[in-house]
């Protein structure tokens, strides 16, 4: 069976229902409001940024955290950091002095951290920061001021990284191989760093000019909440790589060719669970242990700027596992990217990305263009009817990926990325005890390509992206009905203004997906779009299409920095518009405007350190004109001295129109509600630290929903790390979708329906305890372990019918609900050990657990329910990991 959305296509069309009018006039008045209110005055950035003078090695540097070389005495230090926390534009009040120094292969820091008292020193694994003392270093060799580096530093030796990109936005899925070391004395502590020359982009040196790149060093004093920097970026004031200062003295210095190769090895092994009789609940997963398998990640220097990244065979087990989710609604969940190859440069391949600072959304609409995770995702059949057992096919395996990515002198960068993933065969047994093989998957190739364009300094980009998706189908069968072909096209790009005080981002985008007309069937029905609704007169199903087509498009402005601010978007998605073959897309068919007004104070004052506001107006139509959507929000956060804080807000959503809730059918009508929420926080300095919330939300219809949420950490000491997240949430639904009947049933009195439209009263629970353990054994050797418990009950009530279009109206139908009630619960685990034995390599043992059970009741019993879960099904998986780094 296929994992296809769409039922009743091809009904016969009826007049529309009322509507509500939209119209573009107030779209084009939230930019024309923003244009009024835009700030033309300049920012406070220095005429003349800092400089640092880098100084040839001429000895031989260890990375021991001593500094006790000769040639560390040779260089001038940078010095004179200024505070942004607490004492905003205050000398910092402990003395850092940096030195530079650099050969032909790499470039090294030190850092002297001079310090009253002992720094904080609490260990983490690689990349994740955690409240302690940091130094950092933040480099743009392409002198762009827009791109870089950023390379951390703890007190207990842990590192951290990430590319910046847009000037103010960073991406700290990417991992360099470098080297660092750290000791601690009476007088403070000491930083040592050795970045090779490899792991940075930049163009090979012009021989009529000296090399000259950005720079800034920054550092987290955790005792004091203290944050300083070598060069200062006032809080009101937006940017970061465009501030930086400069770094000069490279002489000599050439883009490395690089060769970087990293072959893994890997034996993964499984068991099955069993029943208190000891049979195995599942014939056909047996325990097994697979054959040992391998693969090969690899990177190579193409020219001085350009890099190209490879993955053959890769396997990505000992990436933490997805949460659990019981999912009512019907749109698809939409799941993090996690797995490290699509993680690193991912940055390059983010369509309609903002320069701006602020950003915001009130539609929960705007699509992803590419959505990494359909590459290698799980199989779109999963059985065919009559089935009794089907062995378990997780996700689809990628055969290979490449990338290839660089930037040139002009400010021209390109990214490209192409996979191929395998085609999937199931095994079957069915009831009489036959079995059968099914292609699940068919042989499938992703490409993207991206190119973007500097408008000079940080002034802004243009650029383009697109997408390709072909699968190799089968001549017959159900996996026809999927696209064959599936394309993407556009550009995007934002410009700054008034010296950064504002910032107008736009892009279009266009699609092309072909097939069989029976895939282009399913996607017009599809709860994206609802070609098949009865009173829709702006589209209409075309059961014998073989391609759809459609746009998106947006234009949002925002002023940058100062204490007040503005933000406008105007963004529409046509009905046609389809990326979920590579991307991700929740609806099409809307019109979209808002318009926000924010005010931030970062000045200290006698109670709050700093306070911010904001209020929204949004409202959103379909291309039919039904205003489906008309919001009013705002919100106030703050932190006072004592470093806690807390926020909260409201929302009002006055009656519109649903062009969604019977998913197919006929508009309805959508009460007023009102919702709001709150939380505190405290201070992330303590050992034991987190927040709190809650969110309540109340229909004119009596719907409801309250729920809260917790999230603790206790840093029990400098190496064990325990956080808990428990979250407790309770709904009442008037109009919960169950059915659709083809023929309305006799009610009294009578539907005005052209089928029956069953919805259910519906109240739930949802129970969940997330747990983390982090046990950190040094910088290079961790245990992570993740545990999530869930628990969702559903109390269906009386089935009740709609009454007419247009309305939110029912009628009884049936009282025989319980069939629909359901108690499911879930527990998931994975635990992670790590030891990276030398830079960039690493041995893994993982385990991973998922188990889950359904049970016909609707009774709630919290914690308890979990004994649900004895004789569950498990899928229990032991991987053993490594992979040797090597390069040039």
């Amino acid at each position: 069976m296929l994992k296809a959305e769409g039922r009743g296509f091809g009904r016969r069309r009826k007049a529309r229902a009322r509507r509500v009018p939209g119209g573009w006039a107030g779209m084009a008045a939230c930019v024309a409001t923003v244009l009024a209110l835009m700030p033309w005055s300049s920012r406070a950035a220095p005429d003349n940024p800092p400089e640092v003078t880098a100084v040839r090695v001429l000895g031989n540097i260890v990375i021991d955290g001593r500094l006790d070389e000769s040639d560390w005495s040779r260089g001038q230090p940078a010095a004179g950091f200024i505070q942004t926390e607490p004492d905003e534009g205050k000398p910092a009040s402990q003395q850092t002095e940096v030195i530079v120094l650099y050969d032909d292969d790499a470039i090294y820091f030190g850092a002297r951290l001079h310090a009253e008292a002992p720094p904080t020193i609490r260990l983490s694994r690689r990349d994740y920061y955690v409240p302690a003392d940091w130094f950092g270093v933040h480099l743009d060799p392409h002198h762009d001021h827009m791109t870089g580096a950023s390379f951390y530093v703890s007190a207990a030796g842990v590192q951290r990284d990430s590319l910046r990109y847009n000037d103010v936005r960073g991406d700290s899925d990417w991992n360099a191989v470098w080297e660092s070391a750290v000791t601690v004395n009476d007088q403070g502590w000491i930083v040592e760093m050795r970045i090779p020359f490899s792991q940075l982009r930049f163009r090979a040196r012009d021989k009529k000019k000296d090399l000259v790149w950005g720079i800034d060093f920054t550092r987290s004093v955790n005792r004091l909440h203290e944050e300083s920097g070598w060069v200062y970026i006032p809080l009101q004031e937006s940017g970061f790589v465009s501030w930086f200062g400069h770094l000069v003295g490279l002489e000599g210095v050439e883009a490395p060719h690089v060769l970087e190769l990293i072959p893994y090895g890997l034996i993964r092994g499984g068991v099955v669970s069993w029943d208190r009789d000891g049979n195995p609940l599942d014939p056909v997963n047996v325990p097994y242990v697979d054959d040992f398998s391998f693969g090969l990640d690899f990177r190579y220097g193409i020219g001085s700027a350009t890099t190209m990244t490879g993955t053959i065979n890769p396997d990505f087990g000992q990436v933490e596992v997805d949460p659990a989710v019981v999912n009512l609604s019907q749109y698809e969940v939409f799941y993090d990217e996690k797995r490290p190859f699509f993680l690193e440069g991912s940055d390059l391949f983010r369509f309609g990305e903002s320069g701006a600072s602020n950003n915001w959304n009130f539609d929960n609409w705007s699509p992803d263009v590419f959505y990494s995770r359909r590459i290698g995702r799980a199989p779109h059949l999963y059985g065919e009817d009559g089935a009794a057992f089907v062995s378990p096919v997780g996700q689809t395996p990628i055969l290979g990926a490449i990338k290839l990515t660089g930037k040139g002198p002009g400010g021209l960068s390109f990214a490209m990325l192409n996979a191929l993933t395998a085609p999937v065969w199931i095994d079957e047994v069915f009831e009489d005890g036959s079995e059968s093989a099914l292609l699940a998957e068919p042989l499938s190739n992703y490409a993207v390509g991206r190119v973007t364009q500097d408008l000079g300094g940080e002034r802004g980009k243009v650029g383009g992206m697109v997408t390709s998706v072909y699968r190799d189908l089968p001549a017959e069968g159900d996996l026809r009905q999927l696209p064959r072909t599936a394309t993407t096209g556009g550009v995007d790009g934002y410009l700054v203004l008034g010296d950064r005080k504002v910032v107008v981002d736009a892009y279009v985008d266009g699609s092309y997906v072909e097939g069989d007309a029976g895939a282009i069937e399913a996607l017009q029905g599809s709860s994206a779009r609802y070609y098949q609704r009865p009173d829709a007169e702006h589209v209409e199903l075309d059961p014998e299409a073989t391609a759809l087509s459609g746009w998106m498009g947006r234009i949002a402005v925002n002023t940058e920095g100062g204490k007040f601010g503005v933000n406008a978007k105007v963004a529409a998605i046509s009905p046609g518009y389809e990326v979920n073959d590579i991307g991700y897309l929740r609806r099409a068919d809307v019109l979209y405007t808002h318009l926000v007004a924010r005010y931030e104070q970062t000045d200290p004052g006698t109670t709050f350190r700093n306070w911010s506001a904001w209020m929204g107006k949004s409202q959103q139509w379909n291309f039919g004109g039904d205003l489906i959507d008309n919001g009013l929000s705002w919100n106030i956060a703050g932190r006072l001295l004592s470093y806690w804080g807390g926020w909260t807000g409201a929302g009002f959503q006055s009656p519109s129109w649903d062009d969604r809730l019977t998913r197919g059918g006929p508009l309805t009508r959508t009460p007023a509600w009102m919702y709001a929420y709150g939380g505190l926080y405290s201070d992330s300095r303590k050992p034991l630290h987190g927040f709190l919330g809650f969110n309540v939300a109340h229909s004119a219809q009596g719907g409801s929903s309250v729920g809260g949420f917790l999230s603790a950490k206790w840093q029990v000491n400098s190496a064990l790390r325990l956080g808990l997240e428990p979250r407790l949430w309770y709904s009442e639904d008037t109009a919960q979708y169950v059915e659709e009947l083809d023929t309305p049933p006799e009610t009294d009195p009578p539907v005005s329906t052209d089928a029956g439209y069953v919805f259910s009263d519906l109240e739930s629970w949802n129970m969940s305890l997330t747990t983390r353990v982090d046990w950190v054994l040094s910088p290079r050797l961790s245990l992570q372990v993740y545990v999530q418990p869930l628990v969702f009950a559903a109390d269906y009530g009386t089935l009740k019918l709609l009454a007419a279009p247009g309305t939110y109206d029912f009628i009884p139908y049936s009282t025989q609900s319980d069939a629909y009630d359901f108690n499911f619960t879930s527990l998931r685990a994975s635990a992670v050990l790590r030891w990276e034995f030398r830079p960039g390599s690493a041995f893994y043992a993982v385990w991973t657990s998922d188990r889950s059970h359904t049970e016909n009741t609707e009774r709630f019993r919290g914690p308890m329910d979990l004994a649900y879960l004895e004789n569950a099904l498990a899928d229990d998986v032991f991987m053993v990991k490594m992979s040797y780094w090597w390069g040039t």
